[in-house]
């Protein structure tokens, strides 16, 4: 790492429990599906406090910033996390080179699931025998996927078990999209995957290169954390999506309305205020109204917090707001979910210090909440 990257890190742990950065190793784990997928391990050093199992976004692993330090910070404050490279992303040690150097591809969400739910079963698993609490996190395409597995309707595997994380963490979640596109496109879609092209490679990557480029400089504030990310090797660049993996991520954002609504999506009253300068937007009288008729589904018992980006242009907070039922940011309607927001962009963690450090505090508030109900 370079001598900057270094004094970034540095910068990070100063609101850490353990002032030591935690130890960072990898393995090759293998999903129910038999794919070997790369296993990244953030230790702490002194005894865990607990277990995380946390989910990367799209076009991200285990070690790119935006996931990176999440990782760092909990680590830090005692907490063991596990995050998987979902197949054809990060590396995998089975292809070519020891890297994933084909296109983004999800053959369907319930793949994209059963992959996850290995890795969350893993974790429980232990966390059982060590008598240690278990959280389930991810941030953005990551959130959805958490939001899935600990819902009681998806996670037959883990309710095997008889064990309910203890909390939940989503960071910036895919819950809603902006402009979420209608019936028509998505059954164009499920045509295209249908006649076999859902493996064209036509919609480009979240992540251009360049780290003086625009749209990097907009989705990626921090200069030092925006460089790391435009020099990671393992992000795929180009037009490097295909076409069914968009059809998976609709059909994640719609299994998550429903879980949020407990019934069909179709019948679910968002609200996005569509404000992107200022937190304040969320305390309208317009969605305190609208809250008022959303109805959240009882499937997740566990505790939750939920940090939403103000700014953010990648996902519809609208999602998140109804998972907790709250009409402002401060309050609450569910006493065991937690809203905080931002004026950050959809990637928190690679704002500047100033925004990213109160939701670094925030977090950690949280967990250390959460040890004592």
């Amino acid at each position: 790492m370079s001598s900057r990257g270094s004094m970034n890190e540095k910068r990070h742990n100063t609101i850490s429990h353990d002032m030591r950065s935690p130890m960072h190793t990898t393995s090759v784990f293998t999903v129910n599906r038999g794919i070997k997928c790369t296993l990244h391990t953030y230790r702490p050093y002194n005894p865990s406090r607990g277990i995380v199992v946390f989910y990367h976004s799209l076009n991200s692993h285990g070690t790119f910033p935006p996931i990176r330090y999440p990782a760092l910070l909990l680590s830090s404050a005692g907490y063991k996390v596990y995050i998987l490279d979902l197949p054809t992303h990060g590396r995998c040690p089975t292809a070519e080179g020891g890297k994933w150097n084909r296109p983004i591809y999800f053959e369907n969400v319930e793949a994209v699931l059963d992959d996850a739910i290995s890795i969350a079963r893993k974790a429980a698993i232990e966390a059982v025998e060590s008598g240690r609490r278990f959280y389930l996190g991810g941030a953005s395409m990551g959130g959805a996927i958490a939001l899935l597995v600990a819902d009681r309707h998806y996670n037959r595997r883990i309710r095997k078990l008889s064990i309910n994380p203890t909390g939940l963490f989503l960071l910036a979640p895919m819950l809603s999209l902006r402009g979420m596109p209608g019936t028509v496109i998505r059954n164009i879609l499920s045509g295209v995957v249908v006649s076999g092209a859902g493996k064209w490679a036509a919609i480009p990557a979240t992540y251009p290169q360049g780290k003086d480029n625009k749209i990097l400089r907009r989705i990626l504030p921090d200069e030092i954390r925006r460089e790391e990310c435009d020099k990671d090797p393992d992000v795929h660049r180009g037009n490097s999506m295909r076409l069914g993996t968009a059809k998976s991520l609709l059909d994640m954002v719609e299994l998550c309305e429903r879980s949020i609504h407990g019934k069909n999506s179709n019948d679910c009253n968002f609200f996005d205020s569509g404000c992107q300068d200022d937190v304040t937007c969320y305390s309208t009288k317009t969605l305190d109204d609208t809250c008022d008729s959303i109805k959240t589904s009882d499937s997740i018992s566990c505790a939750i917090l939920c940090c939403i980006a103000s700014r953010d242009e990648t996902v519809s907070n609208s999602g998140a707001m109804a998972l907790c039922g709250v009409g402002g940011v401060l309050g609450g309607k569910l006493k065991n979910r937690t809203l905080t927001a931002y004026p950050a962009v959809h990637n928190i963690f690679c704002d500047k210090e100033e925004v990213r450090g109160n939701c670094e505090r925030d977090i950690l508030r949280w967990f250390e909440f959460t040890h004592r109900v």
